[in-house]
């Protein structure tokens, strides 16, 4: 799973920098840019894929079910379920 110190590594500005330049561009830190990239897996794998909740979060580096289902709801402003219903998925 990538971290905010991998980011900094592929980069040749400080930490410091990095968030305000994210802040600036993205208008989120890069801790939250780093969930909504992983949230948009998740939706790639919830809608491309036949994979368990409990098979996507091991591939998107969650700890659980209730842990994806919560960055899911907090990302999306819906729940995992009623967006898998609205995707034809169980």
């Amino acid at each position: 799973m990538i971290q905010i110190r991998d980011v900094v590594g592929a980069t040749s500005v400080s930490r410091r920098v990095l968030e305000k330049r994210f802040k600036t561009i993205l208008r989120r830190s890069v801790y939250q840019e780093i969930h909504h990239v992983r949230v948009n897996c998740i939706v790639k794998l919830f809608v491309g894929t036949d994979l368990t909740i409990t098979e996507i979060a091991v591939k998107s580096g969650f700890d659980g079910v209730e842990h994806i289902s919560r960055c899911f709801r907090k990302e999306t402003d819906v729940s995992r379920r009623e967006y898998c219903k609205c995707h034809g998925r169980k």
